[in-house]
């Protein structure tokens, strides 16, 4: 499993995370499944992790293309948006 990255609207990111949570009940709250979000100080456009299996399931149904692979994300303004609360210590992201 690789991380994956990619910068999209808020809509975009709200469908996605709606699909996404969804995806996550359907594999029974998997515990190596993450969506995560940053947003820059001064920019709009977020850039969204994801982790687990089967992900690129997901990109197919998210807006537009531009999914690429990314190192692990961490530091200030990182935000878990779906995903198990033990997630940040079993991918070993880095918290602010």
């Amino acid at each position: 499993m690789n991380w994956r990255r990619k910068r999209m609207s808020r809509d975009d990111l709200a469908r996605l995370r709606e699909n996404f949570t969804t995806y996550h009940r359907v594999m029974r709250n998997d515990p190596w499944l993450a969506l995560f979000s940053r947003t820059a100080p001064g920019d709009e456009t977020p850039t969204v992790y994801m982790y687990g299996p089967n992900v690129a399931m997901l990109e197919r149904y998210s807006p537009g293309d531009g999914w690429e692979d990314s190192e692990t994300p961490g530091g200030p303004g990182l935000e878990l948006l779906v995903g198990n609360p033990d997630v940040w210590e079993r991918l070993q992201v880095a918290r602010a």
